[in-house]
């Protein structure tokens, strides 16, 4: 038989009844406070909401920056490419002539196209380089040839290295027959 501790506490005198109801009421209405004001168990829809909006825009402003960095690398590319077309075009003489074929590798393939007897030394020797563009082929100086090898590196060119002599080559003093061709 357990009494309640209010009732113990008023049978050993260290209450009075009026104090007891007081705390009674007071208990009672604190739980009935806390009951009214119990707020969710967790965040609220509307934070929720900006949470994900700003998520959102986060990925948005994320996607277009990378979209921007992508168009600015094609566009610094087609920039480029023109300036090495400008230069081929105004420094570039096309190739004439049909007295020989000019031949060469490039990624494993072989290149050929016909020059004339000396343009075909002067490539041999490297003494200028060769570019293709719209399907023609172009002879340019070194310095141009530099120059559009450093803006467009994927182009179709060729620049002949000058052969170093072998001081140990048995066969220097021999000169190669002019008709030897490949």
């Amino acid at each position: 038989m357990s009494n309640s501790l209010s009732d113990q506490l008023l049978k050993l005198g260290l209450v009075d009844e009026k104090k007891a109801k007081q705390s009674a009421h007071d208990k009672r209405v604190k739980k009935t406070k806390k009951k009214k004001s119990k707020e969710p168990a967790g965040p609220s829809t509307e934070a929720l909401t900006a949470q994900a909006h700003a998520q959102l825009l986060a990925e948005k402003a994320e996607k277009d920056q990378a979209l921007e960095a992508e168009r600015k690398t094609i566009r610094e590319r087609a920039e480029r490419l023109a300036q090495a077309r400008d230069i081929v075009k105004s420094q570039g003489m096309p190739s004439k002539g049909e007295d020989k074929k000019y031949r060469f590798t490039h990624n494993k393939k072989i290149k050929e196209f016909w020059v004339s007897n000396a343009d075909f030394e002067r490539l041999a020797k490297g003494l200028v380089g060769v570019v293709q563009m719209d399907k023609r082929w172009y002879l340019i100086e070194p310095e141009a040839y530099a120059q559009v090898i450093e803006r467009a590196p994927d182009l179709l060119a060729f620049k002949a290295q000058a052969a170093e002599q072998d001081p140990d080559d048995p066969y220097a003093d021999f000169q190669i027959p002019d008709d030897l061709d490949w």
